[in-house]
């Protein structure tokens, strides 16, 4: 994370007068580094005063790495769901504490069905 305190005047860069038109400011999105490649980066911005100056405090927060992770997480979770929904074994899962289901594969709902037409839905222990 780079934090940076840039001091407000007329003649200051575009950040600068954006932000001095918010109490904060949260913006995401691409933005290139000085050597030319891209990241993702959150930016956090606040306008204050500092020594009698109005003046802007900056975070610029790199992303890349965490929004990577998190587009993986979400194709290995779609990849597994589709295995577990089309796998020709019954899958199902209850929580513990309430013997909710939580999670019926297309196998086994056909015999939930069943379970749900006899009126038993609880475990027979």
């Amino acid at each position: 994370m780079t934090f940076a305190l840039s001091r407000i005047t007329n003649a200051s860069g575009n950040l600068c007068r954006q932000t001095a038109a918010y109490t904060r400011v949260s913006r995401s999105g691409r933005h290139r580094k000085a050597d030319g490649t891209d990241i993702e980066a959150a930016v956090y911005s606040r306008s204050l005063t500092y020594e009698g100056r109005s003046a802007a405090l900056v975070a610029v927060h790199d992303v890349t790495s965490v929004r990577r992770a998190d587009r993986q997480r979400e194709q290995t979770e779609r990849f597994l769901n589709a295995i577990i929904e089309n796998i020709p074994v019954s899958i199902i899962v209850k929580e513990p504490h309430d013997r909710r289901y939580v999670l019926i594969n297309r196998a086994a709902r056909g015999t939930v069905r069943d379970i749900a037409r006899k009126g038993d839905r609880k475990d027979p222990r």
